[in-house]
């Protein structure tokens, strides 16, 4: 019984050693739709690398600013879609072209949310890349 728990512990002391390494982050842009992949190519969304990078302040300075962009992408690209689906639902059913003005505002809503997105995606792109800049140091200096 002694050996035994002596193996089952010397087993579990190198198991924990071997999940000591952080791996890296692969991001793929998709339009408007923003996936960062593992090296085990399982997603991680934007909280989860936020909370990779925790160590790493360049990094989780743009994984933030990215985190901030989508929200506000997402938000006034909302609204916008709800004025235009609305008035255009308005539109075709009664034929009162009386609340165009309305339409335009949800288009001109959709044409501001999309600076945001294309900032969230140059942030993520830049969060990664430092990210691993990150990684690759501190498995070479160790």
């Amino acid at each position: 019984m002694k050996y035994f728990l002596l193996i089952a512990f010397i087993c579990f002391a190198f198991q924990s050693k071997a999940q000591a390494f952080q791996d890296t982050l692969i991001f793929t842009p998709k339009f408007t739709n923003i996936q960062i992949f593992n090296s085990e190519g399982k997603v991680v969304n934007l909280a989860n690398a936020k909370k990779l990078a925790f160590n790493d302040s360049i990094s989780l300075k743009y994984f933030r600013k990215a985190q901030v962009n989508k929200v506000f992408s997402t938000i006034i690209g909302g609204a916008g879609g709800f004025l235009i689906g609305f008035n255009l639902f308005g539109v075709i059913q009664t034929g009162d072209k009386s609340s165009l003005n309305a339409l335009l505002v949800g288009i001109g809503l959709v044409g501001i949310s999309a600076p945001f997105e294309i900032g969230a995606i140059k942030n993520t792109k830049k969060a990664v890349h430092a990210y691993n800049n990150w990684v690759v140091s501190k498995i070479k200096y160790k």
